[in-house]
């Protein structure tokens, strides 16, 4: 009988921390931001379909050579005339995305960002050595 109430002991004291951390986790600071977002005409990102947690985005690649990229992305939030990124610190599996003419992916954002709320937003990935932006409203 001890070790079953040890165990739910420890259960619900995960689960605690976990709900903390979560809780916390999406009360994010927004500084403003000081990426430098490239707009060559033969590589673009769009966001091709959203909602407050998740989104499905897309890369168009007309160079005529492979482009790479990641996992990683960024999400910034547009207010009072300037970009402001949410100062998040999150692990990507760094796996490559070779990308020949155009690739379609989807991110859920909810356990990094949380909901958001409404406004004007980009997400940004880092392609080449390059950070694109693909722009979406949350109404």
């Amino acid at each position: 009988m001890k070790k079953i109430v040890s165990i739910i002991i420890v259960i619900v004291s995960l689960l605690l921390i976990g709900t903390i951390f979560l809780s916390t986790n999406k009360k994010i600071d927004l500084v403003e931001s000081n990426l430098e977002i490239a707009n060559p005409k033969d590589l673009k990102l769009e966001v091709i379909e959203n909602t407050n947690t998740s989104l499905r985005w897309k890369v168009i690649n007309n160079t005529g050579k492979e482009v790479t990229t990641s996992y990683e992305f960024f999400i910034e939030k547009y207010k009072d005339g300037k970009w402001y990124s949410y100062q998040v610190i999150a692990n990507f599996n760094e796996i490559g995305i070779n990308i020949q003419d155009e690739h379609t992916d989807a991110v859920d954002f909810e356990m990094i960002y949380g909901n958001l709320e409404k406004g004007k937003y980009r997400f940004i990935k880092n392609i080449d050595g390059k950070y694109l932006a693909g722009e979406f409203n949350i109404n």
